[in-house]
């Protein structure tokens, strides 16, 4: 009790922290920049509220910031706690929840109310990573309903953290942009992240991409002759991520691009569309 956590601008801190409060001795209190007061974070309280919690806002209700009181008689349950939320504004909202599922007694049947589900891959990665830690995570993606078993978690001894590979779309789309390679090493060659459709989506826009291995490191390796084709309609539900740094690039192509599927980045730590809007048209853009 009396714990503060101060979130800052960070998503994945106020999304996916509140989950642990579930299991605090006390109240703990959430805070964070005056910008993150405007980030959605309704959804992963309203789940917890439905396992529950307690929730208080100190402001408008659904945002920052808020104090969670946990649960006096959560070890008394035994049947799932079936947990309905809207999680069309983030996929964070679900993976949240399916991280505490395990410790929840009876485990937890989440059900996800909206039309929309954005960043599956996001969601697939977090399933994978509850089993990879001796969890049992199962998705229904077609009912969009996914369950987690009552299970005692143990980190497996090794793991392996991935490099953030939509962090490399700025480096590897300079190569279409200027001409020239670029190479990334320690690419996996197998990834549940959304950047590992990247090298797919640069292939289409004109780059050369391969895989080569040296002294047994893997490299992605993107060649590009400064030409850059437009894609048309371009359905990035799967990546939202990589979407503001595929569209600086496609502000170079030779056709129009309407990419798809990226509503959601408005509610992100700023509204990435408006940006996009705001900065490609300084350059000249449209």
């Amino acid at each position: 009790g009396g714990t503060k956590v101060f979130c800052g601008l960070a998503g994945t801190v106020m999304r996916f922290v509140p989950g642990l409060a579930m299991f605090a001795d006390g109240p703990v209190d959430f805070d964070g920049d005056e910008q993150a007061y405007a980030r959605p974070m309704k959804p992963v309280l309203d789940g917890l509220e439905q396992l529950g919690a307690c929730i208080e806002y100190h402001g408008e209700e659904g945002r920052l910031p808020f104090t969670i009181t946990p649960p006096q008689t959560v070890s008394q349950r035994v049947k799932p706690s079936v947990v309905s939320i809207d999680s069309s504004g983030s996929s964070q909202f679900i993976s949240g929840l399916l991280l505490i599922g395990s410790r929840v007694p009876g485990g937890l049947e989440l059900h996800h109310t909206g039309e929309k589900t954005p960043s599956l891959p996001h969601i697939r990665m977090t399933v994978a990573d509850v089993n990879g830690a001796s969890g049992n995570a199962t998705a229904d993606e077609e009912s969009r309903v996914w369950r987690v078993g009552h299970a005692a978690l143990q980190l497996p001894e090794r793991v392996v953290v991935e490099p953030d590979l939509s962090n490399a779309a700025p480096f590897l789309g300079a190569a279409l942009i200027a001409g020239g390679t670029v190479r990334v090493p320690h690419w996996p060659a197998e990834t549940t992240q959304p950047g590992g459709l990247l090298p797919g989506y640069l292939e289409r826009m004109g780059a050369r991409v391969s895989f080569p291995e040296e002294d047994g490191v893997r490299y992605c390796e993107v060649s590009g002759d400064g030409h850059v084709h437009g894609l048309g309609d371009f359905d990035l539900t799967a990546a939202g991520e990589i979407a503001p740094s595929l569209a600086a690039i496609l502000a170079f192509a030779d056709a129009p691009t309407r990419m798809l599927g990226i509503g959601h980045l408005r509610g992100h730590e700023t509204n990435r569309l408006e940006a996009l809007v705001t900065e490609i048209t300084r350059i000249g853009g449209e």
